[in-house]
């Protein structure tokens, strides 16, 4: 925590600017995504106030979406592919499966399931400063 007593920003690490799809408030992000289809998800604005180099890590949260404790068996998992050499560009397969829009009884789900992601951003400096951001992708019937 030494950092954090000079008064010289130059001085200090900080976390860096997450910017997802163009949002750089602290909220959720929430996009649609055709079931079956691919979402790209685009982080490369993010911004390091030091000018370090950033790093990019996506990761599904099945947990958020499952009413049950067995989460692979009702959350289907999200293939997370990345586009480009840094991580910031990534396509999100939104998957096809019986539960997408069907209950655990077989119920009709209106809306469809949430799938839910994190992105972390971390820089390379000392100490390695982090920022998270969540997304929401709605399914949607094409």
């Amino acid at each position: 925590m030494r950092w954090t007593l000079s008064g010289d920003f130059g001085e200090a690490n900080y976390a860096p600017v997450i910017n997802p799809n163009g949002s750089t408030d602290l909220a959720p992000v929430s996009l649609n995504g055709v079931i079956g289809n691919d979402v790209y998800l685009d982080a490369s604005a993010s911004k390091y106030p030091d000018g370090d180099e950033l790093e990019f890590d996506w990761f599904a949260y099945p947990e958020v979406d499952a009413t049950q404790w067995n989460t692979a068996a009702q959350v289907a998992g999200l293939n997370i592919e990345r586009i480009d050499g840094s991580g910031a560009k990534v396509k999100v397969t939104v998957p096809e499966n019986d539960y997408i829009c069907k209950g655990t009884r077989g119920e009709a789900l209106n809306p469809c399931r949430k799938f839910h992601l994190i992105l972390v951003v971390k820089d390379c400096g000392s100490p390695q400063m982090r920022a998270y951001r969540t997304l929401i992708i709605q399914a949607i019937e094409g």
